[in-house]
């Protein structure tokens, strides 16, 4: 990075009507703004990882998220120590999950890149393309289960195999119970922004019947 320029105006004007429009200055930052680079970038970093992602991708957003001016390739790997090559493959990685974009100012021969700044929008279509996407393949192969063992109960018909393919079939069919209400939940939270908690209460109520059953006894 260019320490030797003093602070100017923020160079990203989010109204600009093209991206060549856009004038970057140069960053500048003092031991106390590094600090906190460092403790964010780890941080995001670690969540990153926790969800499957390489953690790079969170610090290198972690670090644009903290610039206030679009920021060039060179000063990422100065700041996160890391090579062109590596800089150049997770920008790539970042920009087609839609939470870096790069910015190609007229008369400049560098890119420049920003973060998405909406946490929450960037949050819910990690949410949507993974986390919904994993859960809607558990469901799948749930289902399947239960036509496995559907097609074991008219193949067989002794008692024996009856019972314990009904047995399995109620096991598995909590398990899609469960599937279910965490599905809705997501999909309430990308869709509307909030939690609905009324399937968890519908889903608990035979239970909660039944525990007042037996304490009634």
């Amino acid at each position: 990075m260019n320490k030797s320029k003093g602070p100017g105006s923020v160079g990203f004007d989010p109204s600009a009507e093209t991206e060549t429009d856009i004038n970057p200055k140069d960053l500048e930052f003092g031991p106390g703004n590094y600090e906190a680079i460092r403790h964010t970038c780890e941080a995001i970093g670690q969540v990153m990882e926790s969800w499957g992602f390489k953690k790079i991708m969170g610090m290198m957003w972690g670090f644009l998220y903290l610039c206030p001016e679009p920021a060039t390739s060179k000063d990422i790997c100065q700041t996160l120590g890391i090579s062109p090559a590596l800089a150049s493959i997770t920008l790539q990685e970042l920009q087609r999950w839609g939470v870096v974009k790069k910015l190609s100012p007229l008369g400049k021969r560098r890119d420049y890149y920003v973060a998405e700044h909406d946490v929450w929008k960037m949050l819910r279509r990690v949410l949507r393309e993974r986390e919904a996407a994993q859960m809607e393949n558990v469901r799948t192969k749930l289902q399947q289960a239960i036509s496995a063992l559907d097609q074991e109960v008219q193949q067989k018909a002794d008692l024996t195999s009856r019972r314990t393919s009904q047995f399995q079939k109620l096991r598995v069919e909590d398990l899609v119970s469960v599937t279910d209400v965490s599905l809705g939940l997501l999909y309430s939270f990308l869709d509307e922004g909030k939690l609905n908690v009324e399937p968890i209460f519908s889903a608990l109520k035979p239970y909660n019947l039944l525990a007042k059953s037996i304490k009634a006894h």
